[in-house]
């Protein structure tokens, strides 16, 4: 709904008719069958496009935890053992 609202918005500003913008809503009905509107595909590789991008940034998370945990530990000892925090990978190392 969010995203029909902003189209019909900004189509009016931009001075397209509402037959122009009802045309990028509507499902064409071609041989007996309805195709995805030129909104519902262009939302849709948006959408790929942005779990794609989330899926990179995961994997680079990943690699870089296990960069961190796979690296040899820092040895920290007398009091800069006791008074400095536990890094993310000393959490997760047991």
């Amino acid at each position: 709904m969010e995203l029909s609202t902003t189209l019909l918005k900004r189509g009016a500003e931009a001075g397209l008719t509402l037959f122009d913008i009802a045309s990028v809503m509507t499902r064409p009905f071609e041989s007996g069958e309805e195709e995805p509107s030129e909104l519902e595909r262009t939302a849709a590789t948006a959408k790929q496009a942005l779990e794609q991008v989330r899926g990179r940034a995961v994997l680079r998370a990943t690699h870089a935890h296990l960069a961190c945990c796979t690296a040899q530990p820092r040895k920290r000892s007398g009091l800069a053992a006791r008074n400095s925090p536990a890094s993310a990978c000393d959490i997760y190392s047991v």
